[in-house]
């Protein structure tokens, strides 16, 4: 039986309008988010926040979950159906 988890619900969000977040640590296990956003996904920019009309440059969402029992060990599609452009994925 295949199991599907719902990613759907609260993500935390932060903009990255100097493209520079892979450097600051955000793609890390352990990066610090509680100054970050909290945001409802699936959304669009303009959704999260009034200032964040029109805006087009990068932004970060990140999620934690946790695969139970033997779904830790086999075979993970992961499916992405707001990704309007492109998207960099990292999973840890």
């Amino acid at each position: 039986m295949r199991q599907e988890i719902s990613l759907c619900g609260i993500w935390r969000f932060q903009i990255d309008a100097y493209e520079d977040g892979e450097q600051l640590g955000y793609a890390e296990e352990h990066c610090d988010t509680r100054f970050w956003r909290e945001v409802y996904v699936p959304c669009a920019f303009d959704d999260i926040a009034p200032e964040m009309s029109g805006y087009e440059d990068v932004g970060w969402f990140r999620r934690t979950f946790t695969l139970e029992g033997d779904a830790a060990q086999q075979y993970v599609a992961l499916r992405f159906e707001g990704v309007n452009y492109n998207a960099q994925v990292w999973v840890t």
